[in-house]
């Protein structure tokens, strides 16, 4: 009875981190995708203060790309736990 509840509980995760995994991948293609058009916004813009305005937003967005890169790594990590 027991060994039901633990598999139970462990196809749950499993089936979340998939689905976090899912997620968290299509996340990441939307940001960038964002970010290369902003990059190519910002470059083609002739005035000054708003192409420095776009190429201040894209480190930022590659940023958080970064960021969400290490996250399906720590879900993994949390899941090795359990």
């Amino acid at each position: 009875m027991i060994n039901n509840y633990i598999n139970n509980f462990e196809s749950i995760m499993s089936t979340f981190l998939f689905y976090g995994f899912k997620y968290t991948l299509f996340l990441l293609v939307i940001l960038l995708i964002i970010s290369l058009i902003f990059l190519i916004v910002g470059c083609i813009i002739k005035s000054q203060t708003i192409k420095s305005k776009f190429l201040k937003i894209v480190p930022g967005l590659l940023l958080s790309l970064i960021f969400l890169l290490f996250l399906p790594y720590i879900l993994v990590q949390f899941k090795n736990l359990i």
